[in-house]
């Protein structure tokens, strides 16, 4: 009922009102008597200039945060699919001089494109793999150096996968399990994208 309570006050311009305050019934449907009533309060503050702070428009956000979650093996997912987007959202919010924060956890079959030494790790018969690193490897620190990407990998699947930490690109972090990451950055406002 909330999301129809959105929609409604999008239509109507009203779109940055509390409505939270509004009682709902045990199976959450909201009181549509005390919701007309609180609608028309917020009109009639809003038209005489007065409106209290939890119904006045909200500004720009001040950073734009993005997660994806990369857990594809397939390169041509990763370039050009996840290095064009990063690209293109990066540049979008540079154009506009606005402050972003780009995010990537990895996991599944996505590890072995964050290998630096394949030699001691689980992928160094990997023939395809090590054809691509050289095209895919400087793009994606150039993501890290040049548009401060911060990329994150599942602890648990590079032991699980023997993997060792220092075989990584240096620019990759392994300290917690991709989950937790994923719950960190939702939680801290990053908009979601699956990469699977």
């Amino acid at each position: 009922m909330k999301k129809l309570i959105t929609i409604a006050l999008l239509a109507s311009g009203a779109f940055a009102a509390d409505f939270s305050i509004i009682d709902k019934n045990s199976d959450g449907i909201v009181n549509q008597e005390e919701f007309r009533l609180y609608q028309a309060e917020y009109m009639t503050m809003k038209n005489k200039g007065n409106c209290p702070d939890r119904c006045k428009a909200k500004g720009p956000r001040s950073e734009n945060k993005v997660v994806y979650d990369l857990r594809t093996g397939d390169a041509k997912k990763i370039n050009p699919s996840l290095i064009g987007s990063i690209k293109a959202v990066a540049n979008h919010y540079i154009e506009k001089k606005s402050d972003y924060k780009i995010s990537v956890v990895i996991g599944g079959d996505a590890y072995k494109f964050f290998v630096d030494d394949l030699q001691f790790s689980p992928y160094d018969n990997d023939a395809e793999l090590k054809a691509l690193k050289p095209k895919i490897g400087p793009k994606l620190r150039e993501l890290a150096e040049v548009y401060d990407v911060n990329f994150t990998m599942c602890d648990v699947g590079i032991e699980y996968r023997a993997i060792p930490e220092d075989s990584l690109y240096d620019f990759v972090e392994a300290k917690k399990t991709r989950s937790i990451y994923l719950i960190e950055f939702q939680n801290d406002g990053y908009a979601y994208i699956p990469i699977h």
